[in-house]
């Protein structure tokens, strides 16, 4: 059985939440790295709680979101910037046009019938493996989102990958974040 920790399992949320409002049927990578993106907002304990965590969960979340926003401010990166910027990516020119391509889908929204579950893609279902692979070479019972975040950079030819290259090393951003997730232990 596959364990994921809290704040993975919001930041998923917050990808489904995103791929919804584009009308996307499935949560893609670039949803996922805006739902990592998005945890800066619930860096300290008070969001969360708002959330309705207690009080205990929200602050050993808080350890775990810290760890990420820290790997990002490393390479001087803003998640708020990289997810305004990514989401106006996937929401206009041709990023929108090639997944209405490759999922042979407009982005109309759901269609009568269709389920209100938005589901990841296979691409978003090849990076969860990939985290669960980190977090086993880590010695981690639980995925996070440092292995997510790793995951999500680790195809060097991924859209995404291609488009943090303009911000940043992309193989070194993803050392970081398997490295903080091992000094974390």
């Amino acid at each position: 059985m596959t364990n994921f920790s809290m704040p993975l399992l919001l930041a998923w949320d917050i990808a489904a939440n995103e791929a919804g409002q584009a009308r996307s049927r499935m949560i893609e990578p670039e949803h996922l790295f805006i739902g990592l993106c998005r945890l800066e907002n619930f860096a300290t304990v008070t969001p969360l709680i708002d959330l309705g965590y207690d009080a205990a969960d929200a602050e050993a979340m808080q350890a775990e979101i810290g760890a990420l926003n820290a790997v990002f401010y490393q390479f001087n990166l803003s998640p708020a910037a990289l997810r305004r910027e990514l989401r106006h990516r996937k929401s206009s020119g041709m990023l929108s046009l090639i997944d209405s391509l490759r999922t042979g889908i407009l982005r109309s929204g759901a269609q009568e019938g269709d389920s209100a579950a938005i589901h990841r893609s296979p691409a978003s279902k090849a990076a969860f493996a990939r985290a669960g692979e980190f977090a086993a070479i880590c010695g981690s019972a639980n995925i996070n989102v440092l292995h997510l975040l790793a995951a999500l950079l680790d195809p060097p030819d991924s859209d995404l990958s291609m488009w943090l290259r303009r911000y940043v090393e992309v193989a070194a951003l993803r050392n970081a974040a398997l490295e903080a997730q091992i000094t974390r232990r």
